[in-house]
Protein backbone atom coordinates (compact mmCIF):
# COMPACT_ATOMS: atom_id res chain seq x y z
CA UNK A 1 0.00 0.00 0.00
CA UNK A 2 2.86 2.29 0.90
CA UNK A 3 4.49 2.21 -2.53
CA UNK A 4 0.86 2.99 -4.24
CA UNK A 5 0.60 5.85 -2.01
CA UNK A 6 4.26 7.32 -3.29
CA UNK A 7 3.29 5.79 -6.94
CA UNK A 8 0.71 7.94 -6.48
CA UNK A 9 2.23 11.02 -4.82
CA UNK A 10 5.23 11.36 -7.68
CA UNK A 11 2.61 11.33 -10.51
CA UNK A 12 0.47 13.81 -8.74
CA UNK A 13 3.65 16.29 -8.26
CA UNK A 14 4.83 15.47 -12.36
CA UNK A 15 1.24 16.24 -13.52
CA UNK A 16 0.84 19.64 -11.28
CA UNK A 17 4.24 20.71 -12.46
CA UNK A 18 3.40 20.39 -16.21
CA UNK A 19 0.29 21.70 -15.91
CA UNK A 20 -0.30 24.81 -17.69
CA UNK A 21 -0.39 28.45 -16.02
CA UNK A 22 -0.47 32.03 -16.78
CA UNK A 23 3.24 33.79 -17.14
CA UNK A 24 3.73 37.67 -17.16
CA UNK A 25 6.00 38.56 -20.39
CA UNK A 26 7.10 42.37 -19.56
CA UNK A 27 8.87 44.36 -22.07
CA UNK A 28 10.85 47.36 -21.26
CA UNK A 29 12.25 49.62 -23.78
CA UNK A 30 16.23 51.17 -23.60
CA UNK A 31 16.38 53.93 -23.87
CA UNK A 32 13.21 54.22 -21.14
CA UNK A 33 9.99 55.22 -23.26
CA UNK A 34 6.37 54.46 -22.22
CA UNK A 35 5.18 54.37 -25.61
CA UNK A 36 7.21 50.71 -26.11
CA UNK A 37 7.26 49.50 -22.40
CA UNK A 38 4.13 46.82 -21.92
CA UNK A 39 3.29 43.33 -20.85
CA UNK A 40 1.11 40.21 -22.04
CA UNK A 41 -0.06 37.05 -20.34
CA UNK A 42 0.22 33.69 -21.71
CA UNK A 43 -1.55 30.82 -20.60
CA UNK A 44 1.01 28.07 -21.26
CA UNK A 45 3.67 26.07 -20.24
CA UNK A 46 6.65 28.02 -18.26
CA UNK A 47 9.16 26.75 -21.17
CA UNK A 48 6.42 27.65 -24.23
CA UNK A 49 5.64 31.51 -22.35
CA UNK A 50 9.54 31.87 -21.90
CA UNK A 51 9.63 30.96 -25.99
CA UNK A 52 6.87 33.11 -26.82
CA UNK A 53 7.96 35.89 -24.59
CA UNK A 54 11.45 35.77 -26.24
CA UNK A 55 10.40 36.40 -29.89
CA UNK A 56 8.53 40.01 -28.93
CA UNK A 57 12.28 41.40 -28.44
CA UNK A 58 13.21 43.77 -30.54
CA UNK A 59 14.70 46.67 -31.76
CA UNK A 60 13.51 50.14 -33.90
CA UNK A 61 14.82 52.80 -35.27
CA UNK A 62 13.57 56.37 -37.13
CA UNK A 63 16.90 57.62 -38.38
CA UNK A 64 17.80 59.32 -35.24
CA UNK A 65 16.99 57.58 -32.42
CA UNK A 66 17.00 53.82 -31.86
CA UNK A 67 14.62 52.01 -29.34
CA UNK A 68 15.57 48.46 -28.15
CA UNK A 69 12.72 46.24 -26.08
CA UNK A 70 13.76 43.55 -24.26
CA UNK A 71 10.91 41.29 -22.82
CA UNK A 72 11.41 38.85 -20.18
CA UNK A 73 8.53 36.50 -18.27
CA UNK A 74 8.19 37.55 -14.53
Amino acid sequence: MKKLSTILAVIAVVSLASCKKDYTCECKSTPSDSFYDYSTTFHAKKADAKTACDVLDYTTSNGTSTVTVNCEIK
